[in-house]
């Protein structure tokens, strides 16, 4: 909603930066999908949702965030 666009990352359980999304469709919509990554392994994941902009402004508004389990 309002002006988000959003930013989407998804950390393995050491921290390091394994997927990431601006734009699920480019130049279709400013909401961000990470939908054909398979985890690698068990372990705590950690995902980040954000926005894409300037580092204390730029765009605004809520959002919904889900994960779903495939099996």
């Amino acid at each position: 909603a309002g002006t988000l666009d959003t930013s989407l990352y998804l950390l393995s359980p050491d921290g390091a930066q394994i997927a990431a999304n601006d734009d699920a469709v480019v130049n279709e919509t400013t909401d961000s999908l990470i939908d054909t990554y398979t985890l690698p392994s068990d372990g705590t994941y950690i995902i980040v949702a954000s926005h894409y902009g300037l580092l204390y402004g730029g765009t605004s508004g809520t959002y919904n965030l889900s994960l779903t389990r495939l099996n």
